[in-house]
């Protein structure tokens, strides 16, 4: 679950949800903005990415459409 939030610097400033990966459960949905927190990794979410959790705890992640510039 989200256990609080931070701006990260992506020219605009908008606060990000952070998210614990322990936390979430398969099926679970991610929103971006978010930042997806574990022990070994930093996954980041933005505005209009989706994280959803398969069914073996992987991060299946969905790349905003007006984003493919960042990709």
């Amino acid at each position: 679950g989200v256990v609080g939030s931070r701006t990260v610097a992506t020219g605009g400033g908008i606060p990000y949800a952070v998210v614990r990966r322990d936390r979430l459960a398969a099926g679970s949905v991610v929103p971006g903005p978010a930042i997806v927190e574990e022990h070994t990794a930093t996954t980041i979410l933005h505005p209009g990415d989706v994280g959803r959790v398969g069914a073996w705890g992987e991060l299946v992640i969905t790349i905003a459409q007006e984003a493919s510039g960042r990709a």
